[in-house]
Formats: structure tokens, sequence, C-alpha cells
């Protein structure tokens, strides 16, 4: 795992690159982006590691599949939560579908 320096780094780096993302919605960016070696990560799983409130994930989740910076679907069954990963189409969507 990196270290916090490193990680408050990244984190930077991708505010700069998308200033129209909150700060929740970059931090849960670069948890999808850092989960990607495993392969579909669940909003449930994302904010059991960052310690916030499932909705709160799902919606942010919800929103960068909106822009196109992920996949998301539904987890299936009863389960409110979302299977995501990285677009395949890579960041390109998300960053044109972002004028602000």
């Amino acid at each position: 795992m990196p270290d916090s320096e490193a990680l408050a780094r990244e984190l930077a780096a991708l505010q700069a690159a998308h200033p129209g993302l909150d700060a929740l919605t970059s931090v849960v960016l670069l948890a999808v982006y850092q989960g990607a070696g495993v392969g579909e990560l669940s909003s449930a799983t994302i904010a059991r590691r960052l310690t916030l409130e499932h909705a709160l994930v799902r919606r942010a989740c919800a929103e960068l599949n909106a822009r196109g910076f992920i996949d998301a679907r539904p987890a299936g069954g009863a389960s409110p939560a979302l299977k995501v990963r990285p677009s395949r189409q890579g960041t390109a969507t998300g960053e044109d579908a972002i004028s602000d």
C-alpha cells in the first residue's frame, strides 16, 4: 500500500487534472484505479476501505460512471452495491465530459 505522502501527491495530481471532480469523488476514483489490478471492486468494499458511508461512495461511483471515468454495474441480488472498474475507454471520455 502506498504511503500517505504518495497518496496525497496522487490525489493532488488527479484533482489538478480534473478540477470538475469534488474531493470525495476524486478519492473514490483513486481507490478504483488502485484496485484495478484485482479486477472489479464493489462500491461496498471501497466504502469499507475508506471508512465512508456506502451511499456516499455509491453516489460518487454513479457520477464517475456517468462522466466516463469508470464502468459500473449493479452487483446483483438485493445488494445496492455497484461493481466498478476503470473505464475500458480510459479517462479520455471523462476528460471530455468535464469542461468546467
